[in-house]
């Protein structure tokens, strides 16, 4: 691959799914970038460059700032007009005060020189929240839009719906396009769906009416929009209304981090105010991809633990949870704000009760989250309901990645060895619920290598959740099946098996519970697990001979026990 800008992006991607070798790739993507002469696409490869390293490694703060300097000087190379205005937009989010009003100032100045047309609006629409913090700025801003010769745009800069649609509506008018719009209607359709050209336009009316008593808002500046409120709050931080005002919809709505609420949370933040705006943090969610320089700026450079939740948060949300983050993400699972900790919860546990499609890949993740997430579950001291959402992490974890689940076996039968006094089961084996074919290669080869009893049975648990999701086929059951049937299972802890669904296994129990006169006997729910085991299990050594269909059905025993005893209690 000789093209600079190519390789540079390959190996950029490549950092993305190699954890030990991601700052050694994406050294030598930011080492060939600059031989790029192409500014534009430099300044693109800089960016991603400067991202993956924060979710990667973020211990690289020398590698960081030089990729900050790299694309100062590729933005100051670069020609093209509007390409040098969005990357000075862009660079604004790279820092805090004078640095960001810099970038900004320099914006407007090539906006100012920049001929009449649709991606001059597209940058004035982009520009206005940004700079509305700003008065000076604002002012040259406003200078720029009353220039502006085509009437229609300064309309769509201001939105002035009502000015728009009046215009677009006397077009419309003049060119009898409603007339022709009828005839076409009587010659489709027969009499009863015919429109009503007076509805249409009473209906008409009615929205440009709308419009324009939104547009006599907008000129009397009564609307206090969203947008306005942030304005307020960065101008006058003391008062109250505001936040309460904002607050209220974070919790009716949500609040996106946009780039003209971030650029405000952060110059607040950079003034020392976050204990005053912290309340609206918990509703603060997804934030757009260009303002995350500056949610890495809050995780990486601030030590205060409220901005530094809503960083990890955000971080993670928007892409996917990363080693940094693990410790304050678990930590946010005992916080005292219900939303935060909701958030973190989410994170480890989804939402949802029984999971179609995972949300997460092991190939992404890697192996330095992975390791540590284990670690915080199998061997850290934790209340049970935490260690529940560490430990269901991997119900929507796809393992896609046969060469960290290689690491990762290895590492956890290391980490049995040094902690032979903990009682607790120390694996991964039994969690396994969406999975590819080199991933199970690499399983069957592990299993065939070592023969290990401990590691079968955990693995037979796992195959009946994949075979339920349709994991793996009719041939993968039969190549572990064989397995199975040659292994020692006299070592195996769970001894019988349920063949029934879920459904029959209820329906199974309420039926001897409806039909029963003598629950009130001590003996009588142990004389029903006896004639559930009786008539709906099967022994671990027959397991073997079962086939793929019916070992979509086969469940662990205590599953169907802590059935009942939910009915019992």
């Amino acid at each position: 691959m000789c093209n600079p800008y190519y390789k540079s992006r390959a190996l950029y991607q490549l950092a993305i799914f190699y954890d030990k070798k991601s700052y050694e790739l994406l050294n030598q993507s930011f080492i060939l970038t600059k031989n790029n002469q192409e500014s534009s696409l430099k300044f693109q490869v800089l960016e991603n460059i400067f991202n993956i390293i924060h979710y990667k490694d973020i211990e690289q703060k020398l590698f960081i700032q030089q990729i900050v300097n790299e694309l100062i000087l590729t933005y100051d190379n670069i020609d093209d007009v509007y390409n040098r205005i969005i990357a000075s937009i862009r660079l604004s989010f790279y820092g805090s005060g004078e640095f960001r009003k810099k970038y900004l100032t320099n914006t407007l100045e090539t906006l100012y020189q920049m001929n009449e047309n649709d991606d001059k609006i597209k940058l004035i629409i982009k520009l206005k929240p940004l700079i509305t913090i700003y008065d000076d700025l604002l002012i040259n801003f406003n200078q720029i839009i009353e220039n502006l010769k085509n009437k229609m745009h300064f309309y769509i800069v201001n939105a002035y719906y009502g000015k728009i649609l009046f215009t677009e509506t006397r077009s419309l008018f003049n060119s009898n396009i409603i007339v022709d719009l009828s005839e076409d209607l009587k010659n489709r359709n027969n009499t009863d769906n015919i429109t009503d050209i007076s509805n249409y336009n009473e209906l008409q009316g009615l929205f440009l009416l709308f419009a324009q008593l939104n547009d006599i808002k907008l000129v009397m500046n009564k609307i206090e929009s969203t947008d306005q409120l942030w304005i307020n709050l960065f101008k006058d931080i003391n008062n109250s209304s505001t936040i309460e005002n904002i607050l209220n919809i974070g919790l009716h709505d949500e609040i996106f981090l946009i780039p003209q609420i971030a650029i405000i949370i952060d110059e607040l933040i950079e003034k020392g105010k976050e204990d005053s705006i912290s309340i609206i943090f918990p509703y603060i969610i997804k934030p757009f991809n260009e303002v995350l320089p500056i949610v890495q700026k809050w995780f990486t450079q601030y030590n205060n633990h409220q901005i530094k939740n809503l960083a990890a948060l955000l971080l993670t949300e928007a892409k996917y949870i990363f080693e940094p983050t693990i410790d304050t993400i678990i930590n946010l699972l005992t916080n005292d704000n219900d939303q935060m900790r909701y958030r973190a919860q989410i994170i480890f546990q989804h939402p949802a009760r029984d999971v179609e499609v995972p949300s997460k890949r092991i190939s992404l993740l890697g192996e330095k989250t992975m390791i540590k997430i284990l670690e915080h579950a199998f061997i850290k001291d934790y209340l049970s309901r935490i260690r529940v959402f560490l430990l269901h992490f991997s119900f929507d974890l796809l393992w896609d990645d046969s060469i960290v689940f290689y690491k990762l076996f290895q590492y956890m039968n290391q980490l049995a060895e040094r902690n032979s006094t903990n009682t607790r089961t120390i694996h991964f084996l039994n969690r396994l619920y969406f999975i590819n074919n080199f991933t199970w290669k690499s399983i069957i080869e592990i299993i065939i290598q070592t023969l290990n009893p401990l590691y079968i049975e955990k693995l037979l648990h796992s195959v009946m959740h994949l075979a339920k999701h349709s994991q793996i086929s009719a041939d993968n059951w039969i190549e572990f099946a064989k397995l199975l049937a040659i292994t020692d299972k006299s070592q195996f802890k769970e001894k019988l098996y349920f063949l029934n669904t879920d459904i029959e296994r209820i329906e199974f129990i309420l039926n001897e519970v409806s039909t029963s006169t003598n629950m009130i006997e001590k003996t009588y729910f142990e004389n029903l697990e006896s004639i559930l085991v009786q008539r709906t299990t099967i022994k671990v050594e027959n397991l073997s001979r079962q086939t793929y269909d019916e070992i979509i059905y086969v469940y662990l025993v205590v599953t169907l026990l802590f059935q009942i005893m939910l009915i019992k209690q």
